[in-house]
């Protein structure tokens, strides 16, 4: 007991646990290596016992492991996975495992599934024809064309569309010039509001669905109406991606397991990569908080620009 004591007051836990584990001299040395790290960030803080350390000083060493410019994303994963280890192995001395909440980090992939074209929302805007339709179509014609550029345009996530009214579409004064801006709900670390721009098209697109359904209901109360729901009631999540999916077969250019209503947003983030090189235009308007979610929706862009830059530095040899 006394003996388990002086490792719980002492960081000889560090040492016990890694002559604890089954391991190759080297990769026992990368451990060491790791842990001593997490032991440097906590003497800095004046912790030098392992009782006290508490799960806020765990949370603060993952974000001061992020905000290392210095240090690969795959370093950074490594260093709080052995610390995520060594947690996990601390019940068997009598202390809690501290770390079983924090996720672990990890490295930014590449969007595996297909991304809609500017070509294809083109081609669906200009199918859909609501005076082709018959009158009681007509309604899910309007807003179709509209889901559709909107979702693009704007890369809204479905709870952004599902949530949007039309009190929330308002035209502000930029520099002297008239901008539409649609205020959306952005879920992510909790529930917040991000404005994005409308392009011309999707305001005109905008401006006819709106007339058409002042004409038949009146414009009093419409202004309080979900854009997207029926009657002024929102779409569930489940009625947005079955709207998008159904638009998406009519028009030929759905494929299973490929192409979702989020790739509205990838297929947006990669056309604006394509115009500007300033990832940070991308950021904002997708409402990212950190760049790093952004490149992952860029990255495979970002390679081949930088490819057909060294193609044409190597066509001068």
């Amino acid at each position: 007991m006394t003996n388990k004591i002086g490792i719980v007051q002492n960081f000889d836990a560090f040492d016990m646990f890694l002559h604890n584990k089954d391991m190759k001299n080297i990769t026992i040395n990368n451990y060491k290596s790791r842990l001593d790290k997490f032991k440097q960030f906590l003497l800095e803080r004046n912790i030098d016992k392992l009782s006290d350390i508490a799960i806020e000083d765990v949370v603060d060493y993952k974000k001061y492991l992020m905000d290392d410019d210095n240090t690969s994303i795959n370093t950074k994963a490594s260093y709080i996975t052995v610390v995520k280890s060594f947690f996990t192995w601390c019940p068997s001395i009598g202390v809690p495992n501290l770390a079983k909440t924090i996720k672990c980090i990890s490295p930014p992939t590449e969007y595996s599934k297909g991304g809609i074209t500017v070509e294809q929302h083109n081609k669906i805007i200009e199918d859909i024809k609501p005076c082709h339709y018959k009158k009681k179509a007509q309604y899910y014609a309007y807003r179709d064309k509209v889901m559709i550029s909107f979702a693009f345009t704007t890369g809204a996530r479905q709870i952004s569309m599902r949530k949007l009214r039309w009190k929330d579409v308002k035209i502000e004064d930029i520099d002297g010039n008239a901008m539409v801006i649609a205020t959306i709900v952005v879920k992510g670390v909790g529930i917040r509001t991000h404005d994005v721009v409308i392009n011309n098209k999707t305001k005109q697109l905008m401006i006819e669905y709106r007339n058409y359904l002042d004409g038949i209901y009146g414009a009093e109360n419409i202004d309080s109406w979900y854009v997207f729901g029926l009657n002024g009631k929102p779409l569930s999540d489940s009625g947005i991606r079955y709207t998008i999916r159904t638009i998406l077969q009519r028009h030929g250019i759905y494929k299973k397991n490929k192409i979702t209503p989020h790739c509205f947003r990838h297929g947006v983030a990669k056309y604006m990569l394509g115009v500007s090189d300033d990832i940070t235009i991308v950021q904002e308007h997708l409402g990212h908080s950190s760049i790093e979610s952004t490149k992952c929706y860029t990255r495979k862009e970002v390679r081949l620009r930088s490819l057909k830059k060294s193609e044409s530095i190597l066509d001068m040899i």
